[in-house]
Formats: structure tokens, sequence, C-alpha cells
């Protein structure tokens, strides 16, 4: 078996991934707000298909950077970014905080980090906000649409799961001492890890 293999679909970042999709779904109810997958780049023909429709959201994995003192195992520090759309034709206090038909940037950011921080993953660490900015996108047509991004961190280990019973065949570990080598005989004596059966 490959010891590697668990990581190509249940990893800790996918747990981490899936946790934060699932409360960012909570804080920005799908019948309001449409969810998406931030791409790598933010073209602009993904811009549009995001801001298509507001209020918008939409999440994506940045990357992960190794800790400095995770020793053998790889601990890392992973960061998604959270993209928030609205738009206002209302002007840019409207867009900025909101009214009764579409929330603000800051409203928006606000609910979003004050729902992800601190939140616990499973086999991972809790999430931690690092920051909140409004967006620049260059060449952006639509003087209505206000951008904001989120960014998150979790800190995780990367690990191949344990060979099958590797625990078990250790703790059934028994050495036998030879005493006297010109009769080749063992000791009756025997060391076993569990203690005496």
């Amino acid at each position: 078996m490959n010891p590697w293999s668990d990581l190509t679909a249940a990893s800790p970042l996918h747990a981490a991934h899936r946790a934060i999709a699932e409360r960012l779904a909570l804080a920005f109810p799908t019948t309001h707000f449409r969810h998406h997958v931030l791409p790598p780049r933010l073209t602009m023909p993904a811009w549009n298909r995001i801001a298509q429709r507001t209020p918008a959201v939409a999440l994506g994995f940045q990357g992960f950077r190794p800790r400095k003192d995770c020793g053998r195992l790889l601990g890392v520090v992973a960061t998604w970014v959270v993209l928030g759309v609205v738009r206002n034709e209302a002007g840019e206090e409207r867009r900025l905080l909101g009214d009764a038909a579409m929330p603000g940037q800051i409203g928006l950011l606000a609910v979003a980090a004050a729902a992800l921080h601190g939140m616990p993953v499973a086999g991972a660490g809790a999430v931690e906000v690092t920051s909140g900015d409004n967006l620049v996108i260059e060449g952006l047509a639509d003087e209505h649409a206000a951008p904001v991004t989120l960014s998150v961190t979790v800190a995780a280990t990367l690990r191949p799961a344990p060979p099958e019973g590797s625990l078990d065949e250790f703790l059934r570990l028994a050495a036998g001492w030879v005493l006297d080598p010109s009769t080749g005989a063992a000791a009756d004596d025997t060391i076993n890890l569990r203690g005496a059966a």
C-alpha cells in the first residue's frame, strides 16, 4: 500500500477546505449568496462569472509554507482566500456600508472574519484570520461592484498513514538473550513490551 495515497483525497488540507466552505455556507446562506470556487488566477472571465450575480462568495486555496520548527514531520501553515463581492448602484457609501437590499464591504468582511476565526478543524489547528482587504482589479469596468478579500490560515501536519499493524507488531516484540555463546541456547527470560502475560 502506498503510505501517501491517503493524502491525495483525505489530508488535513482537504478537511480544512471543506470546514471553511461549510462555515461560509452557514454565514452566507445559499438562498441569498452565490458560492464559488476561487480559481488560482482571477482572470476577467473568472471575475465576470463570480460577479454575475451578487452578493457572491468564493473560496480559494492559496498554498502553504512549512513551519520552521516542524522537525521530521512536515508541519505547514496553509492559506485560503475568501473573495466577497457586493454590488450596489446607490453610491460608494452604500457599497461600503450596505443597506437593506445588499450587505456592504465592511459587513461582508466582518461576518466572514467572525464566522471563521478560531473555528477548529478536525485533524488540524484552528482557523486564524490574517487580513481583510479591498481588492483592486485592473480593468474592472463595473464601478458598482465592490470586491473584498479575507485571508485565513490553518496549521496542519502532513504525514503518511502508518503501515498497518506496525504498532501491534512493535508491542509484540520480544527479545531473547544468549547467555552462553558456546551452547547457542537462548535465555529463558524474554522482554515483552506489554509486560507480563
